[in-house]
Parts: structure tokens; sequence; C-alpha cells
């Protein structure tokens, strides 16, 4: 449980996944992906400030914005499907 904890919470703090893995003492990054579960607030927010930059707007995210309607529909879609090695 506390490697669970510490892999999750680690990723849903900004770490990097290869982080995670070297911290985990993983040498496969799919053994990583099964102790770093990411929460969907976390995909929310990379996904917003994914498209900020994409978008050109340099602003911050602190501000509650609506979500796209597209957003609801690709974390369905990971709820549904989970992520795979290329997501």
């Amino acid at each position: 449980m506390l490697r669970h904890t510490f892999g999750t919470q680690l990723v849903n703090a900004g770490a990097q996944i290869t982080t995670v893995q070297a911290l985990l003492g993983h040498k496969r990054l799919n053994t990583t992906m099964v102790y770093a579960h990411v929460h969907d607030k976390t995909v929310m927010d990379d996904y917003l400030r994914a498209m900020e930059q994409i978008e050109g707007v340099q602003t911050a995210i602190s501000p509650p914005k609506p979500i796209p309607e597209t957003a609801f529909v690709l974390l369905d879609k990971l709820g549904q499907e989970g992520l795979n090695n290329e997501q």
C-alpha cells in the first residue's frame, strides 16, 4: 500500500513517470504504471495546461474556467478503457 500511495502521490504532484519509475526501482515502465494511479483532476489540469500552450494563451490556470465538453468525453473514455502505454 505504501508503494502505491507513494507512486500515486508523486504522479499527481507533477513528478515525471520516469522519475517515479527510478524512485520505485522499476526496470520496466509497465510495472510503475501499476503503482501510479493518475487522478481525473490531474488529467484535466494537464489537458487544460496543454491547451493553453497550444492556443498561445499564457494565463494561469488558477481561476476556474468552464470545462470544454470534449474534456468530459475524454474522461469518460479514460474511465471505461483505462490508459495504455502510449497514453
